[in-house]
């Protein structure tokens, strides 16, 4: 991911005539991209929500990265664009047969803790 984004966004820094969008595309975090060429990305300054943190997340056609379409203001958002959009290539009556769509139940995930030096030593040890 971090390969991809620096490679995409130094190319759009490089060519910024490359899109008319160039230097938007070039401060975008770039996380997955398809075997058609389509990219994934979030914007880190587009904040949908503080607390969890939650970006708008886009998909960005190939060939037309000056036309994204949001993919989902949160994470899971995006995820349910992803399986409608992949559902939506299948035949209805296999559609049928597979049974219930996702389900998302998030879980609290505790704070982190910093373990105390000793203990860091022990491990190391």
């Amino acid at each position: 991911m971090v390969e991809r984004t620096h490679t995409l966004q130094a190319y759009c820094s490089k060519c910024p005539g490359s899109s008319p969008n160039a230097v938007w595309l070039s401060n975008l975090i770039y996380f997955a991209s398809d075997v058609g060429g389509n990219e994934y990305a979030w914007d880190p300054a587009d904040s949908i929500q503080a607390d969890p943190q939650e970006y708008r997340f886009y998909y960005l056609p190939r060939l037309h990265e000056d036309q994204p379409v949001v993919a989902g203001d949160s994470f899971w958002q995006f995820v349910e664009w992803v399986v409608a959009d992949v559902r939506s290539w299948r035949d209805p009556k296999s559609l049928a047969e597979d049974g219930p769509d996702l389900s998302f139940e998030p879980t609290h995930v505790r704070a982190r803790k910093v373990p105390l030096k000793r203990d860091v030593k022990r491990w190391l040890a």
